[in-house]
């Protein structure tokens, strides 16, 4: 059913996208945005806020009636953060230099250290959001029976789907530069983003009485 698919894909592209940035972004603020050691360690900060408020959100204000929703959105939010990562590369270090704005975060100054902060916090809600409302989405639609088995087959198939692409933004990091990587995962995410809406739009949950039922369990 689209709505059990798209939370497989949400939860598979979330593994995928935060294994990929672990390897790609020190590389990208070190050598393409310039960014010194100082400035990796405080984007930490924004990076664990985001993590933090959405633990703290989905603890106290999530529902099974949002999770469709907050599933989606954290799919298109982590796309778009994806986007604004790579576009942060274009010219900040180099328009720092000729202006002479290196300050104590490296090249790329004080202002491409404030740019990348929303980017990192919105990234650590994501990842944080995401996962939380794709589970609780399959929780939903899996009788309490098969629950263990569904689980089971959706880690397997996060597993298998993200070693390809996952190579391929190692690789790619290695060879050109992260800002690719960054721009691979992002089309990857907006593919299946727009795919899966269209999906979503050509069948209801209303049709399929197997989600009918489950939803009463």
């Amino acid at each position: 059913h689209p709505r059990t698919t798209y939370a497989a894909v949400v939860l598979a592209f979330s593994d995928l996208a935060a294994k990929a940035l672990l390897i790609a972004v020190p590389y990208y603020l070190a050598n393409e945005l310039g960014l010194n050691g100082t400035a990796m360690v405080a984007l930490a900060i924004p990076a664990a806020a985001g993590v933090i408020a959405g633990l703290v959100w989905v603890s106290r204000s999530f529902h099974d009636g949002i999770a469709q929703s907050v599933m989606r959105l954290t799919l298109a939010g982590t796309v778009v953060s994806l986007l604004a990562l790579a576009a942060l590369g274009q010219g900040f270090a180099a328009a720092s230099r000729e202006m002479g704005l290196a300050g104590p975060f490296g090249d790329a100054s004080a202002a491409g250290f404030a740019v990348t902060v929303p980017v990192a916090l919105l990234l650590g809600f994501c990842f944080a959001t995401g996962p939380v409302s794709a589970r609780a989405v399959l929780t939903t639609a899996a009788p309490r029976r098969q629950q263990s088995r569904v689980f089971a087959m959706q880690s397997t198939f996060t597993d298998v789907v993200a070693i390809v692409p996952l190579l391929l933004a190692g690789a790619g990091a290695q060879v050109t530069g992260a800002q690719p990587t960054f721009v691979f995962l992002a089309v990857v995410g907006g593919a299946a983003f727009v795919a899966l809406e269209l999906a979503a739009g050509r069948r209801t949950p209303a049709g399929n009485p197997i989600l009918e039922r489950a939803s009463t369990i």
